[in-house]
């Protein structure tokens, strides 16, 4: 019975360190569109979109050979759709994506409200046109910093009371052997 306690806290515990929020390549596809051959595709991260630091990558791929091209020209602009910050440009590099298929521009966006996300492509073989890619998004306002590491405060709690929890198991489980060894004799 205390076994099936400890594995299904182990399961608990191992399920809120999953749920954690991850800042990687392949967030949210925004926009995507198969131009001359070309299949490229706009991709936004954290979900949901939200003040602080962005992460807008992009996929090109040859659909003829079916290989991912990363050594072309990607600009990309966030414009807000409000009064208040400038525009934000990069460009988009493989250095700056996790996943080395994909370009990636890591900005700051200064506030929340209605941004225009929109990627440039230029320098595809056998294209002379541009391929732009853009979508609308809402970016909600900044995570209090409480919320980004919450699971680091409550990690040693939980580590505690597995402990305390542990030995209780291991006190009670001793006092029922110390019973009836006793009642043995």
């Amino acid at each position: 019975m205390n076994n099936l306690v400890i594995h299904c806290l182990s399961v608990v515990l191992l399920a809120l360190i999953i749920k954690t929020e991850a800042h990687a390549d392949l967030g949210t596809v925004r926009d995507s569109k198969v131009i001359e051959g070309y299949e490229c595709t706009l991709f936004s991260a954290p979900e949901p979109f939200r003040a602080g630091p962005v992460d807008i990558s992009v996929m090109v791929v040859n659909n003829k050979t079916g290989q991912a091209l990363v050594d072309c020209q990607i600009d990309v602009s966030l414009i807000p759709t409000f009064e208040g910050p400038a525009s934000l440009q990069a460009p988009a590099t493989q250095e700056d994506a996790q996943n080395k298929l994909l370009q990636a521009a890591l900005l700051e966006l200064p506030e929340p409200g209605q941004w225009k996300v929109v990627a440039r492509i230029t320098g595809l073989p056998d294209l002379d046109q541009a391929i732009e890619l853009s979508a609308l998004v809402d970016a909600f306002a900044h995570l209090p910093r409480w919320r980004s590491i919450w699971l680091w405060l409550v990690l040693p709690a939980i580590a505690l009371i597995v402990y305390v929890f542990n030995q209780i198991c291991v006190s009670s489980r001793k006092q029922r052997r110390q019973r009836s060894s006793a009642e043995a004799k």
